[in-house]
């Protein structure tokens, strides 16, 4: 999930960019467009906008109402109970279909993921080499050890023993371990990397 939100982050830092260079002086106006938009688009996972998955319909956006003038296609109003009972109704088919939608688009990332995964395990112990920020720099990762294993939790979280760090021992995700291999002749570490990983 927290991949999602930054993607999405990403999207509206590019969106705000764009905007900005064409608009610089109306950025507070230009934000709640923006906002609007991306909340208006469907979701690729869910198929639905947020919009239509909180409010269980399209919200009627200003090109849509001229739209709707010129056509003469207004919608014509309903009373309040029924207005109620299509919402509720409206909603529970939506809410089935987007997780309908969610779960599918889940198996098949699961299907592309496992095409190239690899199970690796680790005992308590083993050396590896570690995916970890760069200090004083957040956003900016690389390899870092040789570290020792100090046990594992589950089939997947191993916490890495890192005394030159912040904190002594990291929980790490087997997706950030990669196994470490010393020379077997000489006692200089030799940064060879397993290639099945």
């Amino acid at each position: 999930m927290q991949g999602a939100l930054e993607r999405y982050h990403q999207t509206l830092k590019n969106m705000l960019h764009k905007y900005c260079l064409k608009q610089s002086k109306d950025l507070d106006r230009g934000v709640l467009f923006l906002l609007f938009t991306t909340r208006e688009v469907p979701q690729e996972s869910l198929g639905f906008s947020p919009n239509e998955l909180v409010f269980a319909h399209r919200v009627r956006d200003p090109l849509g109402l001229v739209n709707e003038t010129w056509s003469g296609n207004l919608v014509e109003s309903k009373s309040l109970l029924r207005y109620v009972q299509d919402f509720k109704t409206h909603m529970s088919k939506t809410l089935e279909l987007a997780w309908e939608n969610l779960k599918q688009a889940q198996d098949n990332r699961k299907v592309w993921y496992d095409r190239k995964a690899r199970l690796r395990e680790f005992k308590v112990d083993d050396e590896v080499l570690v995916w970890l920020p760069l200090q004083g720099q957040p956003l900016a990762a690389k390899f870092s050890g040789p570290y020792p294993v100090v046990w594992h939790i589950g089939d997947t979280d191993y916490p890495v023993e890192t005394p030159d760090r912040g904190k002594k021992h990291q929980l790490c995700h087997v997706n950030m371990l990669k196994p470490y291999h010393r020379a077997a002749d000489s006692s200089a570490p030799c940064l060879r990397y397993c290639c099945c990983c």
